[in-house]
């Protein structure tokens, strides 16, 4: 039976070069750790490449007979001459073996080729069997697993030094290879950890044990073996007791949990049929409002279409084709840009994937007809779903036309309401104020202590118990009639103003009303001339009256007296010397005399 001298030789020492490259490759490892720069990889494939270039030169050695001086290049090897080892210093060829697939496992990481990674991560696995392989024979006493048929051997710290260090390194790309069977958290990968551990602690535990019986001789190598066998199978039952009723439990919880899928599938149908059944009522209410929005977009007055973020049409209604000229077919051929004059897009791109989805976009454009004709068009531009933009066109032309028509009105009577006497005031169909004299300038002023501004609406300025009136009055220039009537408004020293309002509508070419004209006089001095007139028409109407009174009495008082002496002369005419009719017609005469008397006296109380 082999001694503790055969199985621990004296000669598996750790060399010079394998501890300067377990440092080398220690480093490297290192390096790894940090964030990825250029001079951290540059270092890294210079550790590689040295670790590389070491193990291959003593391979080399080892393989083709020669002596490079490699090995006694760093530490003389004084061991190894004293025991008159006949390469000094040189590794084991194994361990050679080791760093130079460690070398070429680092430097095809560095690569970043998905083949080339998976093959160095192949190389470093070989480390791994070639060093286990190595333990396993210093556990076993089986020289052949360590020696590899040359004159030195792997030494036993070496050989868990690379174990190690081959494993931690294929931790760099965990899901290649075989680590990637121990990673992961589905039942293949713990049940490989499990087995692995138990395997690796049960080859430990029994190669113990037999180093131990073999150093003290407690058995023979039959018997050995044979208890070795026994054990590996009862150990080996003990495993598969022990997965199996892991198993069973994994099992187990999975039956539990279909059963609970199957109750919850269950559940979720019926929930799914609930829902189903809302969704497809849902989903009809859905094409129902479909249907009417796309009534109410085909029946719509203004013109929509919806772009492509390219400006591609991918939808319009009819608005959009009548007032292009083109089908639908026709525009989804087409793209905005070639609806849009020529002239605009010099200084105006049309760019539709430059809208803000959180903004409405209003602006003016040209566009042109079928049939050359350019035309121009108020849009809305807004961003919808699946990066499309809609956009809500409409034809303002005659607005257009209408606008430049009150410009040119409000040009050409710019000079007129300038020097006129006469307060205007130019508004569009909403009352807005367009264009003003001086004169009503001054008329704001002076009735409502207020500065016209162009844009504001005249509701500002306008009295409010009067405006209602005034409404009224405006329904019926928009419809084409030309109104006048006069305003009065008290002034705080308790006198009137007076103007005579004239409203009358403006029209265009077409005979179609684009706002309206209003103009005020100050007509004081004149109403105040009719008011005097009216009294002076009163004084000669009592002046009348008096004159009346007085030709009553001449009717009344005059007539009595004058056909009493009538008679009376009669009579003396029959008797000339009768004194009693003479002093009557004396007292008649005296009585005329006193009802022209009085009749002279009222003509001066009634002096015109």
């Amino acid at each position: 039976m082999p001694g503790p001298q055969s199985i621990f030789p004296q000669y598996a020492l750790m060399k010079y070069n394998t501890a300067l490259c377990f440092i080398l490759v220690g480093a490297a490892l290192f390096i790894t750790q940090f964030q990825i720069e250029r001079y951290n990889t540059i270092i890294f494939q210079a550790l590689s490449l040295v670790t590389f270039l070491i193990g291959a030169l003593s391979v080399s050695e080892e393989l083709f007979h020669f002596n490079t001086g490699i090995d006694q290049l760093f530490m003389a090897d004084k061991v190894s001459i004293a025991q008159k080892y006949p390469f000094p210093g040189r590794m084991a060829a194994d361990t050679s073996a080791c760093f130079v697939f460690f070398g070429l496992a680092f430097l095809g990481f560095s690569a970043k080729n998905s083949f080339i990674c998976t093959l160095s991560q192949y190389f470093l696995h070989v480390v791994t069997a070639i060093s286990a392989m190595s333990i396993i024979g210093y556990l076993y006493g089986l020289s052949l697993f360590y020696n590899s048929f040359f004159a030195s051997s792997m030494a036993a710290h070496t050989a868990i030094l690379l174990f190690f260090l081959s494993i931690i390194a294929s931790l760099l790309h965990p899901s290649i290879g075989v680590t990637g069977l121990f990673k992961g958290n589905l039942v293949g990968n713990i049940m490989a950890r499990r087995l692995f551990m138990l395997i690796v602690f049960m080859v430990i535990i029994f190669g113990s044990l037999k180093m131990q019986s073999q150093r003290y001789q407690l058995f023979s190598w039959d018997t050995g073996i044979s208890l070795l066998a026994i054990c590996f199978l009862w150990m080996g039952l003990a495993i598969i007791w022990h997965t199996a009723n892991w198993l069973n439990k994994i099992d187990k919880k999975r039956y539990e949990a279909e059963e609970e899928v199957k109750v919850m599938i269950e559940e979720l149908e019926k929930r799914v049929e609930e829902r189903t059944g809302e969704l497809i009522s849902l989903l009809e209410k859905f094409r129902e409002s479909e249907e009417k929005y796309r009534s109410l977009v085909e029946h719509a007055s203004d013109a929509i279409y919806i772009l492509d973020i390219e400006g591609n049409f991918t939808d319009a209604n009819e608005s959009m084709c009548k007032m292009t000229g083109f089908t639908k077919e026709e525009l989804f051929q087409l793209n905005i840009v070639e609806l849009a004059d020529p002239e605009q897009l010099k200084t105006d791109q049309i760019t539709p994937g430059s809208i803000d989805p959180d903004q409405s976009v209003i602006r003016e454009q040209r566009l042109v007809r079928k049939d050359g004709q350019i035309f121009d068009v108020e849009i809305n531009v807004k961003m919808i779903a699946d990066e499309r933009v809609l956009v809500i066109a409409r034809d303002i032309t005659e607005r257009k036309r209408d606008e430049e028509i009150l410009k040119r009105s409000e040009a050409n009577l710019k000079i007129i309401m300038d020097t006129t006497d006469t307060a205007y005031a130019l508004l569009d169909k909403k009352l807005n104020i367009l264009d003003f004299n001086q004169m009503t300038v001054k008329f704001l002023k002076t009735q409502f202590n207020k500065t016209p501004f162009k844009g504001d609406s005249l509701s500002y300025y306008f009295p409010k118990e009067k405006f209602p009136q005034f409404i009224k009055q405006i329904d019926k220039v928009l419809k084409g009639r030309n109104i006048s009537y006069e305003l009065n408004y008290s002034q705080p020293d308790g006198s009137v103003f007076w103007y005579y309002t004239r409203l009358f509508p403006i029209t265009n070419d077409q005979n179609k009303i684009v706002g309206l004209m209003m103009a005020f006089s100050d007509i004081t001095e004149r109403k105040n001339a009719e008011e005097s007139l009216k009294t002076a028409y009163g004084r000669i109407r009592d002046q009348i009256q008096s004159i009346k009174d007085i030709a009553w009495k001449q009717s009344h008082l005059i007539r009595s007296p004058v056909a009493n002496l009538k008679g009376l002369v009669a009579l003396l005419k029959q008797d000339p010397m009768n004194s009693e009719l003479i002093n009557f017609i004396s007292t008649e005469l005296e009585r005329l005399d006193n009802v022209i008397i009085d009749m002279a006296g009222d003509a001066s109380n009634h002096d015109l």
